[in-house]
C-alpha cells in the first residue's frame, strides 16, 4: 500500500524514444506495405504529417535487443517490445513536436557541441565513427536523432518547471481490511475510543503499513498507489478520521494526523514529473493524427 505509483521513467522516454504510460499501439490505419515516402523509404509511422521510417524503426530495435542482451535479459523479441520501441519513438517525435511548436529552438552548434562532447569522451573521432556504426547510425542520421532527443528533453523541461519544489505534505495512517461491514466495526470501535494504532496492527490487511500502526508516512499530492486513499487524507484535517472509503484493494479507514509545506523528495518530483509527461503524452496522442504502417504479429 505504501508503493507509489508505478510510471515509466523519463530516462526510457528520451533513451528509447519515449514512453507514454502505457499507451497502445494505434490501429494501423492500412494492411498494405509501409507507405513510400518521397524518397521511396517505407514508413513505420507517419506523426503529424512527420515519418519514421522503417529503416530507422529497425535500427532502434536493434538497440533495444542489444540493450537488452548487455542487461542479461533473453533478446528474444516479442510483441511488447515491438510495441515498446515505436511507441517510444512515436512519443519522442510528439515531444519534439510540441517543442517546436511553444517556440523552442535547438541551435546547431548545440547539436556540434554534444557530438564534441561524444568524441572527447570516446577517445575522438574515429571512436565516434565506430560508435555510430556500432549503434546502426550514419553521422546525418545520429545528428538528427541527436537533435530530437534535445528538443524532446527541452519540451519535459518546459512541461515540468512550474512543479514547486515546496509542496503541501500530509502525514496519515490507514487501516485496510476485506469488507465494509469490517470497516464499520471499526469506525464503531474508534468512536469507543480504541487505539487507531493498536487497531491497525490487529486488524489491517496491508502487511507494509501494519506494523507501525498503518503509518504511510509523509507525502505529496500524486505520491501514493491508491488514489482514493491520498484525496481523503488530503480532504481531512488533522486528528479527523474519515468515513470508510472503498478502493481496488479494500476498504479503509484513513486518519490524517498533521499536514505542512515541505521541500518534495527527488524521488516524488521526478514520480510528478513523469505523471505530468504522460498526461500530457496521452492527451497530444489523442489530438495527433498517427498511422502506423506495421504491427507487432508481422514485423
Amino acid at each position: 500500500m505504501k508503493a507509489h505509483r508505478a510510471i515509466l521513467p523519463l530516462a526510457l522516454i528520451l533513451l528509447l524514444g519515449a514512453c507514454a504510460s502505457g499507451s497502445v499501439l494505434p490501429t494501423p490505419t492500412e494492411t498494405l506495405p509501409p507507405t513510400p515516402t518521397a524518397t521511396s523509404e517505407p514508413l513505420a509511422a507517419l506523426v503529424n504529417g512527420e515519418g519514421i521510417t522503417l529503416a530507422s524503426f529497425e535500427a532502434e530495435m536493434s538497440r533495444y535487443l542489444a540493450a537488452q542482451i548487455a542487461s542479461g535479459t533473453d533478446p528474444a523479441t516479442n510483441p511488447e517490445d515491438v510495441l515498446t520501441v515505436l511507441n517510444a519513438r512515436i512519443d519522442r517525435m510528439l515531444l519534439a513536436q510540441g517543442a517546436l511548436e511553444v517556440g523552442i529552438v535547438i541551435d546547431i552548434h548545440e547539436v556540434t557541441a554534444r557530438i564534441e562532447q561524444l568524441a572527447d569522451d570516446l577517445g575522438g573521432l574515429e571512436a565516434v565513427a565506430a560508435w555510430l556504426a556500432a549503434q546502426g547510425y550514419t553521422a546525418e542520421e545520429f545528428e538528427l536523432a541527436l537533435q530530437e532527443d534535445m528538443l524532446a528533453r527541452a519540451m519535459i523541461d518546459h512541461l515540468t518547471q512550474d512543479l514547486a519544489r515546496i509542496q503541501e505534505h500530509v502525514h496519515a495512517r490507514h487501516i485496510l481490511v476485506a469488507t465494509r461491514e469490517e470497516a464499520e466495526a471499526i469506525l464503531q470501535d474508534l468512536s469507543a475510543g480504541e487505539s487507531f494504532e493498536e487497531l491497525a496492527r490487529t486488524l489491517s490487511t496491508d502487511p507494509s503499513t501494519r506494523p507501525a500502526g498503518g503509518d504511510l508516512g509523509w507525502f505529496p499530492q500524486g505520491a501514493l498507489l491508491i488514489p482514493e486513499v491520498e484525496t481523503t487524507a488530503f480532504e481531512l484535517e488533522p486528528g479527523e478520521v474519515s468515513d470508510v472509503v472503498e478502493s481496488p484493494l479494500g476498504f479503509h479507514i484513513i486518519e490524517t494526523i498533521a499536514r505542512e509545506s515541505r521541500v518534495i523528495t527527488e524521488d516524488n518530483l521526478l514520480r510528478q514529473q513523469e505523471w505530468t509527461v504522460s498526461q500530457w503524452l496521452e492527451e497530444r496522442r489523442q489530438n495527433a493524427d498517427i498511422t502506423v504502417y506495421i504491427t507487432p504479429e508481422t514485423w
